[in-house]
């Protein structure tokens, strides 16, 4: 079962009410930036992985997100990590295949 955060984060921070979410790595829950963030990975694994069907629901606060991205950009080939405007300017995969 996949995960939802259905909630409206102005009327839950007017409210003090914000649902109970919690960083996968270090536990703390999750303040008002995190939900703003909203860092997830949420991936089921079929045949071909060492986690053969297993599901990957992984939560993280601003504070591990940072961590993760020190540790994994540095071992990347190919840098995933693009500015704002970058991500912007950059067409679309339909884009980049549709003939003209």
């Amino acid at each position: 079962m996949i995960k939802e955060i259905d909630f409206n984060l102005d009327k839950a921070l007017q409210t003090g009410e914000l649902p109970t979410q919690i960083c996968s790595m270090c536990g703390k829950a999750f303040d008002e930036y995190d939900y703003q963030e909203n860092v997830r990975f949420d991936h089921y694994f079929g045949y071909g992985s060492k986690y053969d069907l297993h599901h990957l629901d992984l939560n993280l606060c601003c504070q591990c997100t940072g961590k993760v991205l020190d540790w994994i950009l540095p071992q990347c080939k190919h840098n995933p990590l693009m500015h704002e405007s970058e991500a912007m300017a950059c067409p679309s995969a339909d884009c980049l295949n549709s003939e003209e």
